[in-house]
């Protein structure tokens, strides 16, 4: 006889993520301070509109003599971006496991973000240094290529780069799982001063 469609299955394979989903959030609200989570969309609002309001006010730059002296290198653009999940992936770790180091890792968070923030506000900077054109054709360049396309050198100072990187050191220090592995420590602030020195050697902040 003919065959008919074959009916799919009541269980298939990945269709258990919105349990699995559930579980995270659940998890997430045993944390006592996941609260702090909110800082994140209002600080990505304020710098938004911290930006749009500097444009067109007199800048203040933050080169020095010393800044002319640094040559640009195109391949710490990798360190630069590493610096997005060298700071989210620790976060949702806490988040998870870590009620007290996430507290703490949130509140330098906000507290450094802030002040950088209103130093931006108060004395709108930029820094002259990027140079164009981005030499050298590679993938490197053309990631910083890239970068300087959709964020823009103004308001650098103090780097959020800097402050975020040596605050996910400083939370590690306090952090049971990192303490329970002695080389996490070591290369965590190796990865951090590599991602400061990303900002001078590429030219970004």
């Amino acid at each position: 006889g003919r065959r008919g469609l074959c009916s799919l299955p009541r269980h298939m394979p990945g269709m258990g993520g919105t349990k699995g989903m559930k579980k995270i959030l659940q998890r997430v609200k045993l944390n006592p301070y996941w609260k702090l989570l909110y800082y994140l969309p209002i600080h990505l609002a304020a710098f938004a509109l911290i930006e749009r309001i500097t444009q067109g006010r007199v800048c203040w730059a933050t080169d020095l003599p010393l800044d002319q002296m640094i040559p640009f290198c195109e391949w710490f653009v990798f360190f630069y971006l590493i610096w997005f999940p060298f700071m989210i992936l620790p976060g949702i770790y806490w988040l998870l496991n870590e009620p007290e180091t996430f507290r703490r890792y949130m509140l330098s968070v906000i507290l450094g973000f802030s002040i950088s923030m209103a130093v931006c506000f108060v004395f709108p900077n930029y820094q002259p240094l990027r140079p164009d054109p981005v030499p050298r054709q590679n993938i490197a360049s053309a990631l910083v290529r890239f970068l300087y396309a959709i964020d823009t050198n103004e308001n650098v100072f103090p780097s959020m780069h800097v402050v975020g990187a040596a605050l996910v050191v400083f939370a590690c220090r306090y952090s049971p799982a990192a303490r329970s592995k002695p080389f996490l420590l070591p290369v965590c602030a190796v990865l951090s001063v590599l991602i400061m020195l990303s900002t001078l050697m590429i030219k970004q902040h």
